[in-house]
């Protein structure tokens, strides 16, 4: 359940009812990008590891749902113990039978944890505005020192992006924020902002154009941003 992860949970879209279809929607809304599902995944995870100047031995993915860039976390980082952590149960029980490898902790569990790289992907649009504040100071309290958080949302200035959240079913509760926002949020922690990144400008037919993609991390018009924070 894509709740917010912090002491005032409130229930929005109840992730436990997509677990066993959770891929054949994105599959089906994001076909304009790419015919294969996980080239969405790698790709972020890729981004994610050449944004890390320093190698984390502890990752944890926050809002883990069913794991698709789990996968991925542990082949872009070998030797890392790689956590991960859902208030949907149901999800839960999928990653700890998918990624046996994988660490799975209960949100119950989070409490005196800390992680060197805390990947965050597409949680806060699915967070009330009121409860954000509360989730960003939480997650600084799960980083250790020296550690990174890194958040990825959607782009709300992408029309493309726009559209896939507005038909998709998983994102009925969605509430896009942009990048400015999540800036303003992080401001509010401890965590020093350190890198602000657009992607996810080329679909996977064009993925041969994908070299280019660091000169537009400027641009922000890709259909997802990226914003790292430093304790």
């Amino acid at each position: 359940m894509r709740k917010t992860q912090v002491n005032d949970k409130i229930q929005h879209t109840n992730f436990n009812d997509y677990v066993n279809c959770y891929e054949d929607i994105l599959q089906k809304q994001l076909a304009f990008f790419s015919k294969n599902r996980s080239y969405f995944s790698s790709y972020k995870v890729n981004i994610v590891e050449k944004l890390c100047r320093n190698r984390p031995t502890r990752i944890i993915d926050f809002g883990c749902g069913i794991g698709l860039c789990l996968p991925y976390l542990v082949k872009r980082f070998p030797g890392a113990k790689i956590y991960a952590t859902d208030l949907s149960e149901k999800s839960l029980e999928y990653v700890r039978s998918s990624y046996p490898s994988v660490r799975v902790l209960s949100d119950d569990q989070l409490d005196g944890q800390s992680f060197d790289l805390i990947f965050n992907a597409n949680v806060f649009h699915h967070v009330p505005s009121v409860q954000r504040p509360m989730l960003i100071r939480r997650l600084a309290g799960l980083l250790a020192d020296g550690g990174m958080l890194c958040v990825l949302e959607h782009n709300p200035f992408n029309p493309v992006t726009r559209h896939i959240v507005s038909t998709c079913p998983i994102d009925a509760d969605a509430e896009l924020i942009s990048l400015k926002r999540m800036r303003a949020l992080i401001r509010t922690t401890e965590l020093s902002l350190d890198r602000t990144v657009y992607c996810l400008f080329f679909p996977e037919a064009l993925q041969w154009l994908r070299p280019l993609e660091t000169l537009l991390f400027w641009l922000p018009l890709g259909g997802q941003y990226i914003v790292t924070a430093k304790k």
